[in-house]
């Protein structure tokens, strides 16, 4: 199937096919690696959470972004490469995205009675803004965080790692420089993440005969990293694709990015490619037969 094909079917890449491009490596590598950037990510966002923001104190943990007035026309808060950090390349870890958590609803074996009903929890904010639906299920809402950091940063406090929220979609005739790519914290992260960047969502997860259902401690909290999908100079906005359904009406200023344009990361990806020989039994394609 062309690029051009996918395109109009609006079929993006998927979330292993980018960070194996992204980060030049095959799934399960990338995998882990992303694994441990992300992971550095949010013991340095703990770190600047305990010292509560001084900024005498978290200057060592300072990340590659900042927040101010966006470049974007009527946007207001924007992400902004630091100027004085070091240009961003493809596959650098620029920030997490803080949000509430809310699992994909489990399957459940309806009552022969019908009795057994499943309520997932709807988005926070009726507009969807700072909603993301993850891949694989779930959605993570990031409005709450959003503020705090908009509030830090009027504050001259350092916004910290966890201020994805806060990249604005590219205006008409811009391309996005970041992807976001989802990461599950696992076993050892997972209650650090719950802490400082992904707590679960305090609502009802989903009811089942009357009865309402919380998301229980034993379900593994999901974010989303973001990486930089081209060199990014110092000073420039970040930009990330909202990706916003057709299926409702969309805002005047949202712009489509054609789904090319992420086929293209993949796609130089498997020109370098060429160049590298890995085990093909153990790692498997990177494209999982998209790429040939």
């Amino acid at each position: 199937m062309t690029r051009s094909l996918l395109g109009l079917l609006r079929i993006s890449p998927t979330n292993e096919q980018l960070m194996s491009a992204l980060l030049r490596l095959p799934p399960s590598a990338a995998k882990e690696e992303l694994r441990r950037r992300a992971t550095a990510a949010l013991m340095s966002e703990v770190a600047r959470s305990k010292v509560q923001n001084d900024p005498r104190t978290a200057a060592h943990v300072r990340p590659p972004v900042e927040v101010r007035r966006s470049e974007v026309s009527a946007a207001g808060a924007g992400l902004f490469l630091r100027c004085d950090a070091p240009a961003a390349r493809p596959g650098d870890l620029l920030a997490l995205y803080a949000g509430v958590y809310t699992p994909p609803v489990p399957s459940v074996t309806h009552a022969a009675d019908g009795t057994s009903i499943l309520i997932p929890q709807p988005a926070l904010r009726e507009d969807g803004a700072y909603v993301v639906n993850l891949e694989g299920g779930g959605y993570l809402c990031g409005a709450e965080h959003a503020l705090r950091v908009k509030e830090n940063a009027t504050r001259g406090l350092c916004a910290g790692w966890a201020v994805a929220a806060l990249a604005n979609h590219p205006p008409r005739g811009t391309i996005p420089n970041v992807e976001a790519i989802v990461v599950d914290w696992g076993d050892t992260m997972s209650d650090a993440a719950r802490k400082y960047v992904n707590p679960f969502t305090t609502y009802p997860w989903y009811q089942d005969e009357g009865v309402s259902v919380f998301v229980p401690p034993t379900v593994h909290s999901r974010g989303l990293v973001f990486l930089a999908s081209r060199t990014i100079e110092p000073g420039e906005e970040v930009l990330f694709n909202y990706r916003l359904s057709t299926s409702s009406k969309l805002p005047s200023w949202y712009a489509a990015v054609p789904d090319e344009i992420s086929w293209s990361t993949v796609d130089e990806a498997r020109k370098a490619r060429k160049d590298r020989k890995w085990d093909q039994d153990q790692d498997g394609d990177w494209g999982g037969g998209l790429l040939n």
